[in-house]
């Protein structure tokens, strides 16, 4: 959706640089309904409050409409090579191809590169995936250093008791 009047919105990069339409960051906001601070918490209010302007944890993306976007947690990162890949962001390309039901992008050891993007998808149904057909997709959609090293095909990935992806089973598979 769009703000209310009064409040401003900004995506940024982990730099805190603004990014350009379309792409994901961190959602920060302010304006004078946004709330001043966290009771009694100076070294919290400190990290998620910069120059006046509050930082969610929200990744978002922003539409040419001006419409924003939710897409995820800023702490569910991955790092590549000195470069974070935001999980949320992988997984929602990966939602947008056809016959993928459910998409979780986790990170794992590398030795060149310290973490790469390892990839789970459960397909609908009984669609058969072509993986190669999917890492064309992924290579037109995803910067290479965002690009997972494998993907996994699961009927269905595994869940918390909340009902959702258990990342940490995930990483069991490894």
């Amino acid at each position: 959706g769009k703000p209310v009047p009064n409040v401003e919105l900004k995506i940024v990069d982990p730099d805190g640089n603004e990014v350009k339409v379309g792409e994901v960051g961190e959602l920060i906001v302010r304006g004078k309904s946004v709330f001043c601070g966290y009771y009694n918490e100076p070294e919290l209010n400190n990290e998620v409050f910069k120059d006046g302007w509050f930082y969610t944890g929200d990744l978002a993306r922003k539409d040419e409409e001006g419409n924003y976007y939710i897409i995820g947690k800023s702490k569910d990162t991955i790092k590549v090579g000195g470069q974070l890949v935001w999980a949320a962001e992988v997984e929602e390309v990966l939602l947008r191809y056809p016959g993928i039901r459910e998409a979780a992008a986790i990170g794992v050891p590398d030795e060149l590169r310290g973490e790469v993007v390892k990839c789970y998808i459960a397909p609908v149904d009984s669609i058969d995936l072509d993986k190669n057909e999917l890492m064309e997709y992924l290579r037109n959609n995803l910067a290479k250093f965002k690009l997972p090293k494998d993907i996994i095909i699961l009927n269905e990935l595994p869940k918390t008791g909340s009902g959702k992806v258990n990342k940490a089973a995930l990483q069991e598979f490894n």
